[in-house]
């Protein structure tokens, strides 16, 4: 065994492949489900999914949301996913059992399935989210200790061999941690792989490169600790005779989102305040444009979405075709899911290209790639070309729609937390500087 920040063969998947037939291959621990499902983990997940979307929609369930679960679910058996959505719906409801808010951007396609499994609180079909987007990293937002708590859970449940850090080099190229990108896998994998002590955890770990994780088909974690000034309404009310959940206040109410814009701006840096209060919001969707854009660009692209919000300045659409797509921000290309859906509609892409479109959409192969296709379709050339212009001119869609959502709604919350009860807030952040101390 290794110690850490020593020169380590790390594998590849190449040797992995070539030792470990996939035959044999079990990426996943073991879950335990009731005894009468025998391991059946797509009938145990199929239960609990109709179970929660009860829970969420009531009886009888609409059928948009029965088709859509029925898909989402048909696709995570075709993957072989379901093992994964049982260990991490378990893992964040035990994080908020033990009382930490949790913000969890599930990295697969599967909005739905996360909405009814209380992994989180965004309902993808009243915020129209498109479930086009996969990736192999999920990611997951705690309140300060979360993160900490979650991974002694995790080692647990799980044992050391099963939780895995990615391999991070320093600039000797000596191996490291990454202490916030972890992977759950299955105990049988550990001897094909480095096994190094660290010394701040102090327990033996697993290292992985995360290009071999991503062949092995298992799903990256990224755990984050969120500011201070996020935590459940039951921290700050533990002393009332009172009964709140954060879930249950409306994301809705355009009269407390315009208090937002004329009393609590304060809560943001100088910059997003004066834009907050042009922007004028009165939708959880107008504040999601704004947690959509990294900070070096959000004031020019956030002002031309003021201007066409507020009716300053006129919508247009360099083809008609857009305006099913782009309606919702006004003309701009402001999500990740807005490219992939016009390389859909405008290029016939498949999910799986439109994908790679929006990765790879700065450069001229896949631009080209998307020019033509819409030629094919019947579509100006100048046209085409004046498209791939608007998206460079701009700027290219950082986060997807879900993210944004997600972003604004626990900012809403915050915010609403202080509005009713500013005494109580105020001294839980007090105690958290405090701890800090």
């Amino acid at each position: 065994m290794s110690e850490m920040n020593t020169p380590i063969d790390l594998g590849s998947w190449e040797e992995y492949q070539e030792n470990y037939p996939k035959s044999k291959l079990h990426r996943l621990p073991d879950f335990p489900v009731p005894s009468r499902y025998e391991n059946d983990y797509n009938g145990y997940l199929k239960v609990l999914a109709f179970e929660g979307a009860v829970k969420r929609y009531g009886v009888p369930l609409p059928r948009k949301v029965t088709e859509r679960l029925e898909s989402e679910l048909l696709e995570i058996r075709s993957e072989d996913n379901e093992r994964f959505f049982l260990i991490i719906s378990d893992m964040i409801q035990e994080v908020k059992r033990m009382g930490f808010f949790v913000e969890y951007d599930g990295s697969f396609k599967d909005f739905l399935l996360c909405y009814v499994l209380n992994m989180n609180d965004i309902d993808p079909l009243k915020y129209g989210l498109s479930n086009i987007l996969g990736s192999p990293i999920n990611t997951i937002f705690f309140s300060v200790g979360g993160k900490a708590k979650v991974m002694e859970y995790l080692i647990k449940k799980y044992g050391t061999e099963s939780i895995w850090h990615t391999a991070a080099h320093s600039d000797n190229r000596t191996t490291s941690i990454d202490p916030s990108s972890i992977a759950i896998v299955s105990k049988t994998l550990k001897s094909f792989f480095p096994v190094l002590f660290s010394k701040k955890e102090e327990r033996e770990v697993c290292l992985i490169q995360r290009n071999t994780l991503e062949r092995l088909g298992l799903p990256m974690f990224r755990l984050f600790d969120l500011n201070k000034n996020t935590f459940l309404s039951s921290q700050i009310i533990k002393n009332r005779s009172i009964k709140l959940d954060l879930t249950s206040i409306p994301l809705n109410d355009s009269r407390f989102l315009e208090d937002v814009v004329s009393e609590k701006a304060t809560d943001f840096d100088p910059l997003v305040q004066k834009l907050v209060i042009q922007l004028q919001p009165t939708t959880i969707e107008h504040l999601a444009v704004l947690f959509s854009m990294p900070s070096h660009k959000m004031q020019v692209k956030l002002l031309k979405y003021i201007a066409l919000k507020n009716g300053t300045k006129p919508v247009k659409y360099l083809l008609p075709e857009m305006e099913s797509i782009l309606g919702e921000t006004y003309g701009l290309i402001i999500y990740r899911e807005q490219l992939m859906l016009l390389a859909q509609k405008l290029a016939n892409f498949s999910k799986n290209d439109s994908g790679e479109f929006y990765k790879n959409i700065r450069f001229k192969p896949i631009q080209n790639q998307f020019i033509e296709g819409c030629v094919a379709n019947g579509y100006s050339l100048k046209v085409c070309e004046k498209i791939i212009k608007k998206i460079g001119k701009e700027g290219y869609p950082v986060w997807s729609k879900y993210r944004a959502v997600l972003q604004a709604a626990t900012a809403y919350q915050m915010m609403w937390l202080k509005a009713h009860y500013p005494e109580e807030f105020n001294n839980e952040i007090n105690k958290q500087n405090k701890e800090e101390i």
